[in-house]
């Protein structure tokens, strides 16, 4: 019976195109992660001016400007066959690691200054747990997307793929910052700050360290390209 419903899901186009084609489902999971990332930019920034907290705010600002270039990444993925124009590709690989430099680093900056004043990120009532599963998702569609964007060789996908895992380490350590207002102990004068500037380092020199590799990684192959040997 379960072998009879399988094919009769498969019998209908939509759905057999969805299993069968790989580029497809690529692009319709990316569709839906910016539709979830939206929502979370929506509660967290509603959430950040009902409770004057600069923490959620700087936090749902970051995540405007992530979001926006992920769109970009999804338009282009829309409009074009992925792998069809390599020097396209490879150029918007640069670009979004480009990109992504300055907004890290004003992102580090913001944050060292939040951490400084001993400022927290509060989420009312139930809201932080509904966080906690964005979260969770996040990394989880990022941790997917590391294996399997890799097999399909194309440069634009890989930005797409460090756009997701920047997304998911910006969320963890909007998280954590959350869960020590929340449920650490007292001594947050020395404990917290302590915590979010040894967290918000790490992410800060992996999502550097990622947007430094995708413009030399581009730049080479560019020139490898208009050398007529790439």
């Amino acid at each position: 019976m379960k072998k009879r419903n399988r094919f009769a899901l498969r019998g209908n186009p939509h759905v057999a195109r969805y299993v069968e084609n790989p580029i497809h489902r690529t692009k319709l999971n990316l569709y839906l992660s910016v539709v979830v990332n939206i929502a979370y930019i929506f509660i967290k920034l509603i959430t950040g001016i009902l409770y004057r907290s600069e923490w959620l705010i700087v936090f749902a600002l970051y995540y405007v400007v992530l979001t926006g270039l992920r769109m970009s990444l999804v338009k282009y993925i829309r409009r074009s066959e992925i792998k069809s124009d390599p020097v396209a590709e490879y150029r918007r690989l640069r670009l979004t690691g480009v990109l992504l430099l300055p907004m890290t680093i004003a992102l580090s900056m913001i944050v060292a200054r939040m951490i400084g004043h001993n400022e927290s990120a509060e989420y009312p009532g139930l809201l932080i747990y509904g966080m906690a599963a964005y979260v969770f998702y996040a990394v989880v569609l990022a941790s997917i997307n590391v294996f399997r964007f890799r097999k399909h060789g194309s440069p634009v996908l890989s930005a797409v793929k460090v756009v997701n895992l920047t997304a998911a380490l910006v969320a963890l350590l909007g998280l954590e910052a959350a869960m020590l207002s929340r449920f650490g102990d007292g001594d947050a004068s020395s404990f917290r700050p302590t915590m979010l500037g040894i967290s918000g380092l790490v992410v800060s020199v992996i999502i550097l360290g990622m947007s430094a590799y995708m413009i030399i990684r581009a730049s080479y192959k560019l020139r490898l390209m208009k050398a007529g040997r790439g």
